[in-house]
């Protein structure tokens, strides 16, 4: 029996190895300009989708602004200020109960009532899930602030079934395919 020293010096050896290797570079060329590919297709993709997000957030703005404006008159820099912050489903929220608004102090109350209500989820969440909720990542915290009001009222009612932040990740993830 040859030893691998000895194998390593045959003919056959270094044939089989030479071929190995350059089927190995030409399969690394063509498979390496695909990931490139992929992966700028991918950015590309993602670049698109929060473009039209953020399309669709400026004119949820721009048109929940131009109807308060036409139900109550001129609104103050404050609560235009507290309406352009909002997300998009706060927005299509914000929409629809306007519809119900007769005066200034309805659309306060309403935008009062958002705070309440993510504030006092952000607390359960952080008294439920203990010292693991401190660890968020700002998106995570950044989602939850960014639910809409029947959204918050949903996440208060599932807090209690949480137990890690993953499930809240869960949570969230379902949230985004239903929309």
């Amino acid at each position: 029996m040859l030893g691998i020293s000895e194998l390593r010096q045959t003919k056959v050896f270094q044939e089989f190895y030479e071929e190995g290797l350059q089927k190995g570079q030409q399969i690394g060329r063509q498979e390496g300009p695909r990931k490139v590919v992929r992966k700028a297709a991918k950015k590309a993709q993602e670049g698109r989708q929060e473009g039209r997000q953020e399309g669709r957030k400026e004119e949820g703005i721009a048109l929940i602004l131009r109807q308060l404006r036409r139900r109550m008159s001129e609104l103050p820099e404050e609560l235009r200020a507290q309406v352009s912050e909002l997300s998009v489903e706060q927005l299509e929220e914000l929409g629809e109960a306007l519809l119900d608004f007769e005066e200034l102090v309805d659309l306060e109350n309403w935008l009062n009532q958002l705070q309440r209500l993510r504030q006092q989820v952000l607390q359960q969440l952080e008294a439920q899930l203990g010292q693991e909720a401190e660890q968020w990542e700002s998106g995570i915290a950044a989602q939850v602030r960014g639910l809409g009001v029947s959204q918050l009222a949903s996440l208060g009612n599932a807090l209690i079934e949480f137990t890690k932040t993953t499930d809240l990740v869960d949570w969230l993830q379902t949230q985004t395919d239903d929309s």
